[in-house]
């Protein structure tokens, strides 16, 4: 007899096509047209079907999503309600802000940050410019104009920050979709979306590149920054002397310098 549970694979998970995808036991795969993939369970209680999401695949393993399917079937067994054996159980509506949500979405994602200071400026943008606007909405009450109204007035005079923020708050939104807290378009989305009613920075900002600093005149700016005490001073010392791309030397760590090598 060919068991009607397991029928997903690690493998298989990540290049099934769009759709829903039983993997039995009342566990499905959701795969959308954007490509999101999540953990669903799906069950009939009193004639009425509801689905709990378990989480994006990003986010909850198969082992994982099957552990929290059986707690779940047991609980609709004996009667309970399986929601609440889900650690993605969807919150009540009037207390699954945008805020609440977004907050928890860095929690998850801290392990992504490279450092503690990027996860405190990426919840800092949110606090400065979206959650005076939209931090006390539901996602399902976030609209397209709400994005767009909080994104205008920065949007051509910061637009390095504008174009961070509206990433975050798509990911923001991503989140809360995974999570079956709305439904529909992503609000912050770019292409095919904002992208109709904000100008393309790309096609807007002209690149202005620094002049190149006469390389006669390097020993001159050496000795001034040696002047100078700040850790920028001794980034670009250390630049210099390295050679090494601007990036690699703001992120570098005291463990990747050998300074007993000759």
């Amino acid at each position: 007899m060919v068991s009607t549970l397991n029928k997903l694979s690690p493998k298989s998970i990540s290049s099934l096509p769009t759709g829903f995808h039983s993997d039995g036991g009342n566990l499905y795969l959701r795969v959308k047209p954007s490509g999101t993939r999540s953990f669903i369970f799906r069950y009939t209680k009193n004639g009425r079907t509801t689905e709990l999401g378990l989480g994006s695949t990003g986010l909850q393993s198969l082992k994982g999503a099957r552990s929290l399917a059986t707690e779940m079937r047991h609980a609709l067994f004996r009667g309970g309600e399986p929601r609440d054996c889900s650690p993605f159980q969807k919150p009540d509506r009037q207390n699954a802000t945008f805020e609440i949500i977004a907050r928890e979405y860095v929690r998850t994602k801290s392990g992504e940050f490279s450092n503690e200071k990027h996860s405190k400026q990426w919840i800092s943008t949110l606090e400065t410019y979206a959650f005076p606007s939209i931090g006390g909405l539901t996602p399902a009450e976030i609209e397209i104009t709400h994005i767009k109204q909080l994104l205008q007035p920065i949007w051509a005079t910061k637009s390095v920050t504008a174009s961070r923020l509206r990433q975050r708050i798509e990911r923001v939104l991503d989140m809360a979709e995974v999570l079956g807290l709305y439904e529909g378009k992503n609000p912050a989305r770019w292409k095919g979306g904002l992208d109709q009613l904000l100008p393309n920075h790309a096609k807007t900002h002209k690149v202005r590149h620094h002049e190149a600093l006469d390389y006669r005149r390097i020993p001159a700016l050496y000795d001034f920054l040696e002047s100078v005490d700040s850790a920028s001073s001794r980034c670009l010392r250390f630049l210099i002397l390295t050679a090494t791309r601007s990036g690699e030397c703001r992120a570098a760590v005291k463990s990747e310098i050998d300074l007993t090598s000759g």
